[in-house]
């Protein structure tokens, strides 16, 4: 019987970066699609992790997610890119080498992603706490960034944003 000793956060970070392992630099796209369903947008740090009383009370995540996802790096064939939360429009950007390309809501990164078979290797989170006391611009993100993991597509369609 192994025994689990659970981590203790005194306070929820500001960033938390998730770090991801796969078996195969080329994975199937169940695979994908059941790691992006399970992750989703938005991460509760008090669900993975022991907090204690008090500081669990004086976090913004006592009742709801804590962190909101703000940029994936991925690795796709020898070749790695980035999409990231743009605060101003509230909509997700794909960096792949110099090209920089708008490709929309949390459900088309994740369409892109499956549809390449892009492999998510680094998560970063940024707590929604912080997010408020940055102001407008922060809060303008929020939608696009909460959007369920649910929307996930059941299938694979045609890709979002494509190379010229």
């Amino acid at each position: 019987q192994m025994h689990k000793e659970a981590t203790t956060l005194l306070r929820t970070p500001r960033i938390f970066m998730l770090a991801l392992v796969w078996e195969s630099p080329q994975v199937a796209p169940d695979a994908i699609h059941g790691t992006l369903s399970a992750l989703g947008p938005e991460l509760d740090l008090l669900a993975a992790f022991k907090v204690p009383p008090k500081a669990a009370a004086s976090s913004a995540a006592a009742a709801a997610p804590s962190h909101s996802l703000r940029a994936a790096v991925c690795y796709v064939g020898h070749h790695y890119l980035a999409f990231v939360l743009a605060e101003e429009l509230g909509l997700w950007l794909c960096f792949d080498d110099a090209d920089i390309s708008l490709v929309g809501q949390w459900a088309d990164v994740c369409r892109a992603m499956l549809n390449r078979r892009m492999q998510p290797l680094l998560l970063l989170y940024e707590d929604k706490a912080s997010q408020q006391q940055q102001g407008p611009g922060a809060a303008a993100a929020a939608p696009a960034a909460a959007a369920p993991a649910a929307a996930l597509p059941a299938s694979h369609p045609a890709p979002v944003a494509s190379r010229a």
